[in-house]
């Protein structure tokens, strides 16, 4: 059964990351991919999102096959240190930038 779970929710800080969602949903509906494309932070039949601990998502690392990070500015970069640890393969974008960002 090939998944693709994500698991972060959009950043508050960006306006256009609502609209970045809804391109990814039209496109996994227009793919027919909804049983295999999961965001964790959609709410399910009505109910609340599902909002992911740092302990829930390390606990689900041993079950993946591997991460993708494709962001290109991110926080610290705690889901590939446990990806690392899981023995799991990291995919990240080219220019990936972990860390503050530096003027």
């Amino acid at each position: 059964d090939d998944r693709l779970n994500v698991t972060g929710p959009p950043g508050p800080h960006n306006p256009a990351n609502e609209h970045y969602l809804d391109a990814l949903r039209n496109r996994r509906s227009r793919l027919s991919v909804d049983d295999a494309a999961h965001f964790f932070f959609e709410p399910v039949d009505g109910g609340a999102p599902l909002l992911l601990s740092e302990t829930d998502i390390a606990a689900r690392c041993p079950t993946c096959d591997a991460l993708l990070f494709p962001g290109t500015q991110e926080g610290f970069g705690m889901p590939m240190l446990e990806a690392d640890l899981a023995g799991l393969p990291i995919f990240v974008a080219d220019s990936l930038q972990v860390g503050p960002a530096h003027s």
